[in-house]
């Protein structure tokens, strides 16, 4: 693998309005050779009866895989792909209370293709190009204090076609996002906070289609709407608040599986997250530097598998579950003490995803020491 990256960054000044400008670009390159035995019937290894209580599971092993490597022959292949990136952006400070910005990035995306050198053929090989725009704008409403934004990217990524046999190459999966919001940073800096809404669209994403294992198909369009808050308070001298919030709406609208049409992705996570966090820290000097900390985090059900048959919707998701925390500790200029409960209340809870269902920690003690000097 090779990479390469250079950037110029400057700050200039244009009829009076200062520049924040950036010119650059990048290389990314890699090869991979390989040498390797294929099995005579593919993909098949064994069959094995689960039912039959005296199968015998040991048989797959190294030595046995070896074995039936051998019966195959050497395949011998070298593919590469390189990726070559420009990019150009500035940030315009318009006036003391208005900034704009704006960048574009250009991508050629070159595939070489599979090298077989018993044939001294080539399969597989490309090339794309694709662009990518962004523009931004931020307005203080009141200066230092509120301000209001609005941004547009989109993104791309690009796609190899894996499929058996492929002679068409897949277009770059791309997304275009739309985001507004409002910055707080009020009251002598007592209260600060960031309120935004977001839409995202991608289309052409590819996808695992029906044709069996390996195949993929190009045919995904999928819409995320949401809204994230993050709020953090001083009110009094050592009370502290940190609160979050994420609302995503993520939907499915058109891929060639009509059973997933209109349903949430599987894998797309919660829909509704929340943490917060509450901290006092003792001001007087008796006590001076004992502390307390309350809070936690909540998240919605997690669907990893979410189609519908035609019947019903069948679903299978990890449970919303709501996590709480504690915190004791004595802070002081040579030395702290702390003692953290994680998961007070010993709640079961789980993570994961379409293959795996993880359960999380029980209910933690954690204490620690520190001498400082």
């Amino acid at each position: 693998i090779t990479e390469f990256q250079q950037n110029f960054n400057g700050e200039f000044n244009v009829l009076g309005m200062k520049h924040r400008f950036l010119l650059g670009g990048d290389l990314y390159h890699i090869e991979t050779k390989s040498a390797i035995g294929y099995l005579p019937t593919f993909w098949t290894f064994d069959t094995i009866d689960y039912t039959d209580g005296s199968a015998t599971y040991n048989n797959f092993n190294p030595t046995a895989v070896d074995a039936l490597l051998a019966q195959g022959t050497s395949a011998k292949t070298h593919s590469a792909l390189s990726t070559y990136s420009a990019y150009i952006a500035d940030a315009i400070n318009v006036t003391d209370r208005l900034i704009l910005s704006a960048a574009l990035r250009f991508d050629h995306f070159d595939n070489q293709g599979i090298y077989d050198p018993a044939t001294n053929t080539t399969t597989g090989a490309f090339s794309q190009n694709a662009l990518s725009p962004k523009f931004g704008a931020v307005f203080q409403v009141i200066k230092d204090q509120v301000s209001v934004f609005g941004n547009y990217q989109n993104s791309f990524k690009n796609v190899l076609n894996t499929n058996p046999g492929a002679t068409e190459s897949f277009n770059p999966e791309k997304a275009n996002q739309f985001e507004a919001g409002v910055k707080f940073n009020t009251f002598q800096n007592r209260l600060s906070a960031t309120l935004s809404y977001y839409n995202i669209e991608v289309k052409d994403i590819v996808r695992a289609g029906a044709g069996g294992p390996g195949i993929s198909i190009q045919d995904g369009n999928q819409t995320s709407k949401g809204f994230e808050a993050e709020i953090t308070s001083n009110p009094i001298p050592g009370l502290n608040f940190i609160l979050g919030y994420a609302f995503n709406n993520s939907k499915l609208n058109k891929v060639a599986d009509a059973g997933y049409n209109g349903l949430r992705p599987e894998n797309s996570g919660p829909e509704n997250m929340i943490n917060y966090w509450i901290s006092y820290s003792m001001q007087n000097t008796t006590l001076k530097g004992l502390g307390f900390g309350f809070g936690g985090n909540y998240a919605d059900e997690n669907y990893v598998y979410n189609k519908n048959t035609g019947t019903e919707v069948e679903t299978y998701s990890l449970p919303s579950y709501s996590v709480v925390n504690a915190a004791i500790y004595y802070d002081q200029p040579k030395y702290r003490l702390s003692l953290k409960v994680n998961n007070l209340t010993d709640e079961l809870y789980f993570n994961g995803g379409y293959t795996t269902t993880n359960v999380q920690a029980p209910r933690t003690f954690m204490g620690s020491v520190s001498y400082k000097f």
